[in-house]
C-alpha cells in the first residue's frame, strides 16, 4: 500500500518503483489533486481562525454581560 506522505515527499522514487512493476502512476492528476488539497486546507485554516476569533469575541461579550446576538448569525455557517 502506498503511503500518502511518501508520495508527497518522494514522488519520483515512488513512480519509478511502480513503473518497475508495470504501473504508470498518474503524476499530473496527483499533483493537481494535491494542489487542490492545499488550497482547501488553507481555506479551512482561515475559517477556523475566523471561528476562533468570533468565539473569543462572543465569550468576551458574554463575560461583560452583553448579548452579542447580532454577530452570531454571521458566524453560524462557520461552526
Amino acid at each position: 500500500m502506498l503511503e500518502i506522505q511518501q508520495l508527497r515527499t518522494d514522488l519520483d522514487h515512488v513512480t519509478r518503483q511502480l513503473a518497475k512493476r508495470g504501473y504508470v502512476f498518474p503524476v499530473e492528476a496527483f499533483n493537481a489533486l494535491e494542489a487542490e488539497r492545499k488550497i482547501i486546507q488553507t481555506q479551512t485554516q482561515e475559517l477556523q481562525a475566523q471561528r476562533n476569533a468570533a468565539s473569543k469575541q462572543i465569550g468576551h461579550a458574554k463575560s461583560k454581560g452583553e448579548v452579542p446576538q447580532r454577530s452570531w448569525p454571521k458566524w453560524r455557517h462557520i461552526g
